[in-house]
């Protein structure tokens, strides 16, 4: 136990100091802890509520919080209203009854922006007004270079875009085929293959002979 010593000085009324005498004194002991606090309390959920207006009421389920709620308590809770809108209220539990807590909101912030300007529109996509012949091509090729007419498209083409085309091939066969833009004048528009695949149905099995009449003959009856 620690100790301190403390002395007693004045003035006279001449103004010279005197000194009375010195005393000690003890610290006292420490003093037992007091009980540990309640731990603050969460609601984990995310509230689904009503627009959010301050007092707002909403009965909760005591089960859902970390620990069991009490009057005036207060908690954080991440709400949710209409749809995809959002705010953060400060809530107080205003009564709890077996399983049932009532809170109320008692501040609040929206969370959910506004909505921004509409953007630009976009370009609408590139599209043949042709077919094109190409000598020989199988499905699944790729990498062949395929020269367009410029004036060929709905709009004028841009490197780096991207197109189907029906193709016809010999012998009657066809297909689809995917490119993609790699050059661009005012004349003609230089494209990749991309991919290919034929449309053309397989020629089905040959039919059987038929029969034809192979003489006639009139017979008395």
């Amino acid at each position: 136990m620690a100790t301190r010593t403390y002395e007693i000085k004045g003035k006279y009324t001449d103004g010279t100091d005197y000194t009375a005498g010195t005393f000690t004194v003890s610290d006292g002991t420490n003093g037992t802890n007091g009980t540990n606090g309640k731990d603050a309390l969460v609601y984990p959920n995310v509230i689904q509520t009503a627009a959010p207006t301050v007092g707002a009421m909403k009965v909760l389920v005591s089960t859902d919080f970390n620990r069991t709620p009490v009057i005036n308590d207060e908690f954080i809770g991440v709400c949710q209203y209409e749809t995809n809108k959002s705010f953060i209220a400060v809530w107080r539990v205003q009564l709890v009854s077996k399983e049932n807590v009532t809170c109320n909101i008692v501040n609040y912030v929206i969370t959910t922006g506004a909505t921004g300007q509409k953007g630009a529109d976009g370009t609408n996509g590139l599209d043949a007004l042709t077919t094109i012949f190409i000598p020989t091509l199988t499905t699944g090729d790729t990498g062949e270079i395929v020269t367009f007419e410029t004036d060929s498209f709905n709009r004028y083409p841009e490197i780096g875009d991207r197109f189907y085309c029906p193709v016809n091939l010999p012998n009657n066969r066809s297909g689809i085929a995917t490119f993609g833009v790699t050059e661009v004048d005012s004349t003609n528009t230089t494209t990749t293959l991309l991919l290919y695949t034929e449309t053309t149905g397989k020629t089905g099995a040959a039919g059987q002979q038929g029969k034809g009449i192979a003489s006639v003959q009139v017979v008395e009856v």
